[in-house]
């Protein structure tokens, strides 16, 4: 099973940005039925029909590993390679988000659906075939511009063991940081906060902490039951 992409602190946040500027989230419905009644689309749930214009289904996506794994690879929800897009089989690589490579500096492969590793991992995968010494180990990024908020994701958020959060989730701009096991950096989620990306990626690039500015006013998310307490300074 794929994990969640963000933490859940930050999907709830999301779904409540979503409601406060007038979108209907439904979770949980099931659709009946479906049709079309001549001048729009009816959804049936069950407990009510809803018409709408356009219907948009995002179901997600499974890598296509036909070809390789006819060929003989290695495939575990993409097709497995190293940090130089080789596969299983030396004289054969593979690029883009159909593979499932190793993360930055530690931990198993995972495959990321960016267009940062569909296009930065070929350029890997072709100096590797051309012989040179090449490594993707790039910390993946994301982002997305929704109403007046600029979000921006760097690394596996949801890998963390615990949670720092620099700033006020009712405010205009926050943080969230996961850590591991050694207080190192795993992922960040920010709100119009992207000086805090950038300082996050050089650092987890580095294999470095948190840097101290970030921490001078940081919330432990994880202590006691949902209790906040201040980082440490």
């Amino acid at each position: 099973m794929r994990r969640s992409v963000l933490p859940a602190p930050v999907g709830e946040w999301v779904l409540q940005m979503h409601r406060r500027h007038g979108v209907e989230v439904m979770l949980g419905a099931i659709i009946e039925q479906i049709q079309w009644n001549g001048e729009k689309v009816e959804i049936d749930l069950g407990c009510g029909r809803h018409t709408a214009d356009v219907i948009v289904a995002g179901i997600g996506v499974t890598p296509n590993c036909e070809l390789a794994a006819a060929a003989g690879l290695a495939v575990h929800d993409g097709i497995l390679v190293d940090r130089s897009c080789r596969t299983s089989d030396p004289n054969i690589f593979a690029s883009g988000e159909v593979t499932a490579h190793p993360a930055p500096g530690r931990g198993p492969r995972r495959r990321i659906e960016s267009c940062k590793v569909a296009s930065e991992q070929a350029l890997v995968a072709a100096r590797a075939m051309a012989g040179a010494d090449a490594c993707f180990d790039d910390v993946p990024w994301f982002w997305s511009d929704q109403f007046d908020v600029n979000i921006q994701a760097l690394g596996e958020p949801d890998a963390g063991v615990r949670n720092l959060l620099c700033g006020d989730l009712d405010g205009p701009r926050w943080t969230l940081i996961g850590l591991d096991d050694n207080d190192h950096p795993v992922g960040a989620v920010a709100v119009n906060n992207g000086r805090h990306i950038s300082q996050l990626g050089r650092a987890m690039a580095a294999g470095q902490v948190v840097p101290p500015a970030l921490l001078r006013d940081a919330l432990d998310l994880s202590v006691g039951e949902g209790e906040l307490v201040r980082g440490p300074a």
